[in-house]
Parts: C-alpha cells; sequence; structure tokens
C-alpha cells in the first residue's frame, strides 16, 4: 500500500470580493477563506448654482485575500481571475505602470510569491462558464493561517465627464450683494446612473463662524441653515448650530441610508441658507465665495468601475492512498483505487481530476501498464465532494481491473478546489463604499455663490414711438 501527501500543485481553490468599508490595514474575517473587494471614489465636483464642473476622477481599489481558518492551515496554490471593465476605464498601479507585473501587490507574506500570469489548463478546463471571461489571473504560492496579500488599482474614466453617481444642485439666487444679509435656497440632487440601487447619505458644512477669507463676514452664526428643505426620500435636519444639515434616513448624522434607485434621482428641495457676505476677505471686488461643502457617503453590493473577481481556485490539506489487490484465482489480475483524504479541519473540497494508474518500475513518470491508466475530469457540477461540511472526509476512485503477470507500483493523483461556502471554504464579499471626509474616499461638492460689489440692478428697455416730425 503506497501513501502519499497531496502537494499544493494538486489542489485548487476560490476565493472572491469585499465587506463593508474595509481599510488597507484591516480585513474582517467571514468565510475562512475570503476575497474582499473595496473601491473608493476620488471626486470633487464644483458648482455655482449654473454650470457644473467635474474635473479629474478616479477610484482606487484593494482586492484582499485573506486565510482565516483559525486553525492554523495553509492554503496553497491560490489563482485568482480578475475581470476588469477595460472598456470604461484604465487600470493601473499606483505609479501608473500596467496591472500585468507585480508592483500592485501591496502588502504579502515575505514567504509568498505573487505573480500575474497565465492559468494552468487544469485550472481553465475547469473554470465556470457562468463566470466572465478574467482579463488576469493573479497566483499565490501559499497563505498562512492569519495572513493575506493585498492588491491596489486605480481606475481612470477614458472618456471625459462627471461620475455615474452625480451631485448637483440649483441656487435661488444665483447672485448675492456684498455687506447685505440674504436668504439663499438650494435644490440639492443626487442622482443614480449605475444599472443597480445605491443606498446614499449626505451632509452639508457651511464655513465656520469666523473663518479669514471665506467671503463671509465674521460675525456669530453666519452663514446658518435656516430652513431644512423637504427631501423627496429619507429626512433631513439642521445640527445644533445649523452649521451642518444631514439629509439621512432621519436626519441625524450618523444615521442609516436612504436608496436612490437605479437611474434615479432623490432631491432635498428648498433648503435655505442665511448669511451675510464680505468681500473684503478675498479682494473687495465680484467673485464667488463658498457656499459650503457637501460630502456624500454610499454603498452598494458591486464595484463602481464594473471590476469582478472571477471563481477562484486553491488547495487545502489532503492525503492521497492507493490501493492493490491481487485476484485470488487469476494471479495475473489486479485491482487498483485512489483514495483522497480530507485532512483539513476546516475547508469542503470539490474534485475535479482523478487518475490511477501502474507502472512496472518506481518511477510514475514511466510508461503506465496496458489498460491501467485510468482518469477522469469533471468540468461542471455536479462534483465529488469530502470535506468537514460534507457527507465523507474520503472518495474512492475506482476499483479498476488490469492483467500484469508482475507485481506493479500503483500511482494516484487528485486535483481539487476549496468549495465555494461561507462556513467550510471560500467566499467573495464585494462592497464599494465612500467613507467620510478624511477617509479613505473623497466624494464631495465645492458649492459657490457670486457675491457682486455694489447693487443688482435689473435693467428695462422701453420703445415709444415719437413725433413724426422728428423723423428723417
Amino acid at each position: 500500500m503506497d501513501r502519499a501527501r497531496v502537494v499544493a500543485a494538486l489542489v485548487l481553490g476560490i476565493l472572491a470580493a469585499a465587506p463593508n468599508f474595509i481599510p488597507l490595514t484591516n480585513a474582517s474575517p467571514d468565510a475562512p477563506l475570503s476575497v474582499y473587494v473595496t473601491e473608493w471614489v476620488n471626486a470633487t465636483i464644483e458648482s455655482d448654482g449654473l454650470n457644473i464642473n467635474c474635473g479629474d476622477w478616479n477610484v482606487t481599489g484593494n482586492i484582499t485575500i485573506y486565510n482565516s481558518n483559525g486553525l492554523g492551515e495553509r492554503v496553497f496554490d491560490i489563482w485568482i481571475p480578475l475581470t476588469f471593465n477595460t472598456a470604461d476605464y484604465d487600470y493601473v498601479d499606483s505609479t501608473g505602470a500596467s496591472l500585468a507585473n507585480y508592483t500592485w501587490v501591496t502588502e504579502k507574506p515575505a514567504y509568498a510569491l505573487v505573480v500575474t500570469e497565465a492559468a494552468p489548463s487544469w485550472v481553465l478546463n475547469t473554470y465556470p462558464a457562468t463566470y466572465p471571461t478574467p482579463s488576469v489571473w493573479v497566483h499565490i504560492t501559499e497563505l498562512q493561517d492569519g495572513d493575506r496579500v493585498v492588491l491596489k488599482y486605480i481606475a481612470k474614466p477614458k472618456a471625459a465627464g462627471c461620475p455615474p453617481i452625480l451631485l448637483d444642485e440649483t441656487i435661488i439666487p444665483i447672485k448675492i450683494v456684498d455687506g447685505k444679509q440674504q436668504t439663499i435656497r438650494i435644490n440639492l440632487t443626487v442622482t443614480n446612473n449605475l444599472p443597480f440601487d445605491i443606498y446614499v447619505r449626505l451632509r452639508k458644512v457651511l464655513p465656520a463662524d469666523n473663518t479669514p477669507d471665506d467671503g463671509w463676514e465674521n460675525a456669530a452664526s453666519n452663514p446658518i441653515f435656516t430652513d431644512a428643505g423637504t427631501p423627496t426620500a429619507g429626512s433631513s435636519g439642521p445640527s445644533p448650530d445649523r452649521k451642518q444639515l444631514n439629509w439621512s434616513a432621519t436626519g441625524e448624522w450618523p444615521d442609516g441610508w436612504f436608496t436612490v434607485a437605479s437611474e434615479g434621482s432623490a432631491t432635498l428641495e428648498n433648503f435655505e441658507i442665511t448669511g451675510t457676505p464680505d468681500l473684503s476677505e478675498v479682494g473687495g471686488e465680484t467673485t464667488k465665495v463658498t457656499l459650503g461643502t457637501v460630502y456624500l457617503r454610499f454603498k452598494f453590493a458591486h464595484t463602481l468601475t464594473g471590476m469582478q473577481v472571477g471563481y477562484i481556485y486553491a488547495a487545502g490539506q489532503a492525503d492521497v492512498e492507493v490501493k492493490k489487490e491481487q485476484g485470488t484465482s487469476a494471479t495475473n489480475t489486479w485491482d487498483e483505487t485512489a483514495v483522497i483524504y480530507d485532512t483539513s479541519g476546516v475547508f469542503d473540497y470539490e474534485i475535479v481530476y482523478a487518475r490511477v494508474w501502474a507502472t512496472e518500475t518506481n518511477n510514475p513518470e514511466d510508461t503506465p501498464i496496458a489498460g491501467s491508466d485510468n482518469s477522469r475530469t469533471w468540468n461542471s457540477p455536479p462534483f465529488p465532494t469530502i470535506g468537514p461540511g460534507e457527507a465523507e472526509t474520503s472518495w474512492f476512485y475506482g476499483p479498476f481491473n488490469f492483467t500484469y503477470t508482475g507485481v506493479p507500483k500503483v500511482w494516484g493523483t487528485f486535483r481539487f478546489r476549496i468549495q465555494k461556502d461561507e462556513t467550510y471554504g471560500w467566499w467573495n464579499y464585494t462592497n464599494t463604499t465612500a467613507g467620510e471626509e478624511g477617509g479613505f474616499s473623497k466624494f464631495i461638492l465645492r458649492e459657490m455663490i457670486w457675491v457682486v460689489r455694489g447693487y443688482l440692478v435689473k435693467a428695462r428697455k422701453e420703445i415709444r414711438p415719437g413725433p413724426v416730425d422728428n423723423m428723417t
């Protein structure tokens, strides 16, 4: 009886994407083998009530592959397929270089090799057709329990324009007069141009009192919110000092989210700001001054750019045993069987390939004995399964019969992958969340308003007929 431990090259596995807002330096354990994908949007929009300028914006993405099984078990030979939306975005690393190299690996254990390379045939042959075709494959040789690899990319939109989630506003009046207290009425709209619903909350923050060079008179409560407006979704409410306006599930901050449907919008209508501008702080001439900043937070269980993590392959602990049995009546006949044992205390496995064969020598690479070479590949469900979460922890391939007059050497091998299972396998968690100001994301709208030195004059032109005698 021969017995051999399965090596990493014979195992496969699968991971995927991200939970809530996960900082680069932390990942939360969920499945024993988890992949988290989080994208952060970096966008600063400026509006004066008439024109909107989105400027340059981009998306930063993190892909975290985390072995958190808790029993000290290693995972081997991890193949991660990534599909990028290259029709709409250019994906680069932090230096601007292509992702087809190792420079976008921002964190990894010293013992692990992480490379971008073509997947082997035994991975490609069993890749599910229901998943998108990968743009690249990332190969991680090993992850010990508690360790992870973090990949970072930057996605830059190919076409000029605004992000698919857009902030816009209208202001009445669009100009105010220097030195006079006035009330400004504003409509703020969030538009969702994505193909799925999103959850949002916003807050608008006015310039602090007595801030130099902000274009507002240095006085208490100048400017402030004097009306919280009427939202078409969620609720709105001011802070106690009326320097902040919250638009959330209840009008408090922080608070729950409200929904903006796919291809839809939500508007906070007719909220009001009252204050007295002071142009002497900004040069004394007619110019735009700040009307505060809107900070947008949003979340949804997709990536904003459309990047997807596919069906990942990885291997765990297992043993292989081969059995041979000589015929009793015909001593030149033999039965051969290969057995795989799941020795993991954590992971369930799907078997995708099995082979048992015999040779005349001690070299498994030699020509198999005629009739002894038997193999099978499973390209689609149902797969044979074994593991702690399955009914069986071992699986037999055989017996197969062949004829040989001597004593053969029998060999067996299996390829298998960790199952997609949140309790006994891998799982992907994908969530795109724009963080608060000062966090990893920056999605803000800077609002400006024209302040006019002097008076706003309304001109009227009248045409009256003159005496006929005066006409020539």
